[in-house]
């Protein structure tokens, strides 16, 4: 780009820097490099700028993401243990209290500032984007009428900024809580991590820090990632097979190294936690797997590096079926269980962006009252028909109207008849706080 000159660059300095302050990141970059005197502006106050700039870039997940940047470090992964998370979950339950975040006021480093930028712009926008085309094509084959109609998945590359917030705050979400109680993006083989939290505490942290249909977003995009795990499993399955011939140099015995068992028929247990432990390496691993790997020996190589079990977190076996989800109500139950046995009115009310209203898809699930079940034993009682294949709580009003996922949604219920017996919330247990 050519350097530019004239009234622009002849504004007082003042001006110049609202000038800055003013622009989105792109503009603001084209502009620093175009110009001289704007760059060196920029420099003298680069720390403010860039804090404006992806706080405006950002919107209503600051806080996620300078605590996702805070948990990434090779410093936190070395040194994590229950005391550290808990000072993590500390600090965001705080955070998420306060009217107002801002990366400037809370003095966040330059650092620190420009790593959020980068992941979000490089990680976290191309995954959100992937995501959405993934799930509003399911929803599309779904329904035979926008099945024949391709135009309706190209609306991804329109996303409302309502749905385009619920979708990158479930993947921020769910790379805190990768750092958190995954594997997270350090991997160390020799060093397994256990964070000494039990089902019922991470149940217990999940509903005092989401609302119900925001941890349903999280276990929208955690699909996501275990379906591209899964489609890769079987690409690499024999690659990884300890009977594959390439192994004889090296074996030793039945379980040469790099070599895996991804035989799902065999041991589904492995399996779950296989996925769980790729899934909970965090983003940027499914990033590069997604967006830059092209090559399959390269491809194998990363899984033979990566592999690894792990259980918890959003799925495994400690938090599979509703006996987990049970205990936890018996244990602790929450403010929104006492919300939901009193059915408390829920209806929608537009599509907002804050967290604290329902899309609209799940006010209809649940009548327009309100509903606490969320994760698997939500997936148990509709019996896996594929809600989350589609992001039902991702998409606004206009969405599900035009793309038909009204009565997708309609069809689902009936075709698996869970409102047959009842209301599944009257099965689930409380405890003795609500005298019952």
């Amino acid at each position: 780009m050519s350097p530019i000159s004239g009234p622009l660059e002849a504004l007082p300095p003042e001006l110049r820097r609202h000038l800055l302050t003013m622009m989105e990141f792109n503009v603001l970059k084209a502009l620093v490099h175009a110009s001289p005197v704007y760059h060196e502006q920029y420099l003298l106050d680069r720390q403010w700028l860039l804090g404006q700039c992806v706080e405006k870039l950002l919107g209503c997940v600051n806080i996620e993401a300078s605590l996702v940047c805070q948990s990434s470090t090779a410093s936190f992964a070395q040194t994590r243990t229950r005391e550290s998370i808990t000072l993590v979950l500390e600090s965001y339950k705080h955070l998420q209290g306060l009217a107002n975040f801002s990366f400037i006021e809370e003095s966040l480093p330059l650092d620190d500032i420009i790593w959020i930028l980068l992941f979000h712009t490089s990680i976290v926008v191309p995954l959100a984007n992937r995501y959405s085309a993934w799930a509003l094509d399911n929803l599309a084959k779904k329904d035979e009428v926008n099945e024949a109609n391709s135009s309706l998945v190209d609306a991804s590359d329109s996303l409302s900024q309502s749905e385009e917030t619920r979708i990158i705050r479930a993947l921020y979400r769910l790379q805190l809580w990768c750092n958190l109680f995954g594997i997270g993006p350090h991997k160390e083989i020799d060093k397994p991590f256990y964070s000494g939290y039990s089902s019922i505490d991470l149940l217990t942290i999940h509903a005092s820090h989401f609302e119900p249909w925001e941890i349903e977003e999280m276990h929208c995009v955690y699909l996501y990632s275990e379906t591209i795990y899964r489609q890769i499993f079987d690409q690499i399955h024999w690659d990884v097979n300890e009977r594959n011939p390439k192994f004889d140099a090296i074996r030793k015995d039945d379980d040469p190294e790099g070599s895996f068992d991804l035989d799902s028929n065999a041991n589904t247990v492995a399996e779950d936690g296989f996925l769980n432990g790729m899934v909970t390496q965090g983003l940027e691993l499914l990033h590069t797997i997604t967006c830059r790997v092209t090559d399959h020996s390269e491809l194998v190589l990363i899984m033979q590096d990566k592999l690894c079990l792990h259980t918890g977190l959003l799925a495994g076996d400690d938090l599979k079926g509703m006996g987990a989800e049970e205990e936890r109500r018996r244990c602790a139950p929450s403010d929104q269980d006492l919300k939901e046995k009193e059915r408390e009115p829920l209806p929608f009310q537009g599509d907002r962006i804050d967290g604290v209203y329902p899309p609209l898809a799940w006010t209809l699930l649940w009548g327009g009252t309100y509903s606490s079940i969320t994760g698997d034993s939500l997936w148990d009682f509709m019996g896996g028909n594929g809600l989350r294949t589609w992001g039902y709580v991702m998409w606004d009003k206009e969405r599900l109207e035009y793309m038909g996922a009204i009565e997708v949604l309609a069809k689902q219920i009936k075709e698996d008849s869970w409102l047959e017996d009842g209301d599944p919330r009257t099965s689930m247990g409380y405890g003795v706080e609500f005298g019952i």
